[in-house]
């Protein structure tokens, strides 16, 4: 164990481990990676704004990340895997699909409800990144169908919908959600259930 110097692993009473310290300043850095892009935007965020957000310097950054895209791509992973995780969850515990669905959708809404300014990282200013976070995106999205697909699935084969479907419909609801962020319309993403 060791007391960690210089504010990087934030406060933490007593000594800890240098994992500790640094799974903190990684938190803390993907934190702060959240507020900057969430309140600047992905093409105005810097290092330097992310460390002094985080309260980390620019050693401790380039120790945990490769450069801004590493770290929006660690953002994006944590969230959207947490996410799908989540409506995975909510998914599996129904009988039926279309509650299932359902639930899902809720989960992912009260989500965003909670945590306004990273629902608007992932679902906005990811799309001002570089190709591979703009794939990274679409991967993740991608990893949503097989809950949509059991419906079609169940349909009789005379009105089986397209095999797009899981993917046309996902997107969407993603583009809706775009939308009502745009335009500052997002205050109540829950209220959008209904229409979803």
């Amino acid at each position: 164990m060791q007391q960690v110097e210089d504010g990087d692993a934030g406060a933490w009473p007593g000594p800890v481990s240098r994992e500790q310290a640094r799974k903190m300043q990684r938190k803390r850095i993907l934190d702060a990676m959240v507020g900057d892009v969430g309140e600047r935007g992905l093409r105005a965020a810097t290092v330097a704004g992310v460390t002094a957000r985080a309260g980390v310097s620019r050693s401790t950054f380039y120790e945990l990340f490769d450069d801004l895209e590493a770290c929006i791509l660690a953002v994006l992973r944590q969230t959207i895997s947490r996410s799908t995780a989540l409506m995975s969850s909510a998914f599996e515990r129904e009988e039926r699909w279309q509650d299932g669905v359902l639930a899902a959708l809720t989960a992912l809404l009260v989500s965003m409800d909670r945590d306004p300014l990273l629902a608007r990282v992932c679902l906005l200013e990811t799309l001002a990144g570089s190709p591979t976070v703009l794939q990274h995106r679409a991967r993740e999205l991608a990893a949503l169908n097989p809950l949509v697909d059991v419906g079609r699935e169940q349909a009789h084969s005379r009105c089986k919908p397209p095999e797009l479907t899981a993917e046309a419909s996902i997107a969407s609801v993603a583009g809706i959600l775009h939308t009502r962020m745009v335009t500052g319309e997002a205050e109540a993403i829950r209220g959008l259930l209904d229409g979803l």
